[in-house]
């Protein structure tokens, strides 16, 4: 052989080994996977046989499982329960979607990534619980889960993306992390039964549709960290009654509580100086507004449809009024509506919390009971916290149900209470 052959067949052993290295399939029992570069596993597919209570191995003939590749369980319905274990770092897209039979979920301590789709139409699961590990979900991560009741985000985690709740019609009670600074499209939307959002404190945006058609929701109040509220982020919103935006809303997006038909008080503060067009158009049962004094544009058909709107309270003065704010075309009910002027929003209040210090103790039970027994002095409570049935009456029928919440009966744990 020739020096120049030689050369030749070294050169292209050379570029042989420089190729990159495609890691072979292997199986372990259910388990299909692949060894990754760094030496850790990928769980690719699983067979669709595994069933019952299911612990995903930490570890798969000497190789630490890190991740859950794309589709590697989708369409494995008979899980009943899923632990994945703290070694396991990605999930990733589609790798749990439609596992309609798991109703226990136990995420692992070392999870960082949770990819789109991947827990989708899981629609067993009861309860959600991010670990702090978490810090990225994908669009529709969790979107479809049915049976889903309660969904606690981290305080890790900056971004609820798209549709990351989309169709959980049964959840109930969200908790947003602290962290969290923006709740993406359509995250909540349909989730028809969504009661209690307990909010991050440093949220800054709600995007377009965020909790459309959440109809369960009766009253909302936005933090004061909230600056943006986009176009139809609550539109079709058919329960709630009354609307506090916080202190730091700049703008409010078109359609954003557009057919919000039990809306009947809304209170716009400090901040805002624009409403976008339909933002409250078609809420039939509207009664009663407040605007800041700093408000500028209300846009078209803002405030179309609200028919049984009387009071418009406007914090600045008549000439304010006239000189600064611009109302658009089709605004026929606000215009229409009698215009108090120089009347800033009222304080915000916490129902049960009947003396104002900010908690709900047997010392507003006693503080209502005086009240309704006519004790002198105490005739100044805070009718609106007092009507802890919002039927709008302060009665004995309230301070039932206000001693029964304190008292930790069950199906008195949230108020305002409703038989």
């Amino acid at each position: 052989m020739t020096k120049r052959t030689i050369s030749i067949v070294f050169a292209f052993v050379l570029v042989v080994c420089s190729l990159p290295f495609a890691a072979s399939a292997e199986s372990f029992g259910y388990y299909t996977y692949e060894v990754n570069g760094d030496g850790t596993a990928t769980i690719t597919k699983c067979s669709t046989d595994i069933s019952d209570n299911v612990e995903i191995p930490s570890e798969i003939n000497s190789y630490t499982v890190t991740a859950i590749g794309k589709n590697a369980f989708s369409g494995c319905k008979n899980i009943k329960q899923l632990t994945i274990p703290d070694s396991v770092i990605t999930i990733d897209n589609n790798a749990f979607n439609g596992c309609s039979g798991i109703t226990v979920l136990n995420l692992g301590n070392g999870l960082m990534t949770i990819g789109s789709y991947a827990f989708a139409s899981c629609s067993g699961i009861k309860e959600l619980n991010l670990p702090a590990s978490v810090e990225s979900l994908g669009n529709y991560a969790f979107s479809e889960n049915t049976a889903l009741t309660s969904a606690k985000i981290n305080d890790t985690i900056t971004v609820i993306p798209k549709y990351c709740f989309a169709g959980c019609t049964n959840l109930a009670d969200v908790t947003i992390g602290e962290k969290v600074e923006e709740i993406k499209d359509y995250a909540f939307s349909r989730c028809i039964e969504l009661k209690n959002i307990k909010w991050g404190k440093e949220l800054i945006s709600i995007l377009s549709n965020a909790f459309y058609e959440c109809k369960g929701i009766t009253k909302l109040t936005i933090p004061d960290s909230v600056k943006t509220i986009g176009g139809g982020a609550f539109n079709n919103c058919s329960g709630i009654t009354e609307i506090r935006l916080g202190a730091n809303v700049t703008s409010i997006g078109n359609h954003a509580f557009g057919n919000c038909t039990s809306l009947k008080t809304l209170i716009i503060t400090d901040s805002t100086v624009a409403i976008g067009d339909n933002a409250f158009y078609g809420d039939v049962s509207l009664q009663t507004v407040y605007l800041p004094a700093c408000i500028e544009t209300i846009g078209f058909y803002a405030f179309d449809g609200c028919t049984s709107l009387r009071e418009v309270y406007f914090a600045g003065n008549e000439s304010n009024w006239n000189t600064f704010v611009e109302v658009r075309a089709n605004n026929v009910p606000l215009l229409a509506a009698t215009l108090i002027f120089d009347t800033p929003a009222p304080s915000e209040y916490v129902l049960g919390d009947v003396n104002g210090d900010g908690k709900v103790n047997p010392q507003d039970r006693v503080m209502l009971t005086r009240y309704l027994a006519k004790w002198k002095g105490y005739d100044t409570i805070d009718l609106r916290a007092a009507d802890v049935n919002e039927d709008g009456k302060v009665n004995a029928q309230d301070r039932v149900i206000l001693t029964r919440h304190l008292a930790k009966w069950k199906g008195y744990d949230v108020l305002p209470y409703k038989k």
